[in-house]
């Protein structure tokens, strides 16, 4: 079971808000819901971990007073973020710890720092067996065939699609927000 984002940019005309459109196209991305309201926030699904827990720009808030809804915002973590709350939040994002598991032959071929290929966040079944990365395990575990294993990303680059837009629609429309929810 996943969890989307529904939500809309609004930007100000004064005494009212106004919707306007964007490019964000809001695909499921659990390390923006986790930024943005710190939803899915360093886990997944049934509390996979995925990476370490980070600060959002602000725990949810609720849906403004002054929002008029259109669209359905989703079943919880109602919010709503600021132009510049985001834009100034993007100017120092950090570099984070990120988790997941990898085939065997994935992790023969990989680099141990960027961001693997291909990785999920859990993997089981009579055949399959999953170890963490260190020494001791791989010794103690020949047969294994799944491996976790951690990278470092930037969050500046990994979310420079979202918040390249925020800075787009903030320079096109001046005052801005983002007023979101989630399901799952």
């Amino acid at each position: 079971m996943g969890c989307d984002i529904h939500g809309v940019f609004q930007r100000s005309s004064g005494a009212a808000w106004e919707d306007i459109e964007s490019n964000y196209e809001q695909d499921r991305h659990y390390q923006l819901f986790a930024v943005l309201a710190g939803v899915r926030n360093g886990h997944g699904f049934a509390g996979v971990p995925t990476g370490a827990v980070i600060t959002p720009i602000s725990d949810p808030r609720g849906i403004p007073s002054d929002f008029v809804l259109k669209i359905w915002m989703g079943d919880h973590s109602h919010s709503w973020l600021s132009g510049e709350e985001m834009v100034a939040w993007w100017e120092f994002a950090p570099v984070v710890c990120k988790t997941g598991i990898l085939e065997r032959a994935t992790y023969e071929q990989w680099d141990g720092k960027s961001r693997p290929a291909e990785y999920c966040g859990g993997a089981s079944g009579p055949r399959i067996k999953v170890i963490n990365d260190n020494v001791v395990e791989k010794d103690e575990t020949p047969d294994w065939t799944h491996i976790r294993c951690h990278w470092e990303s930037s969050l500046r680059k990994e979310l420079d699609y979202f918040f390249d837009e925020v800075a787009r629609l903030a320079n096109k429309h001046g005052r801005i927000r983002f007023v979101f929810g989630f399901d799952s």
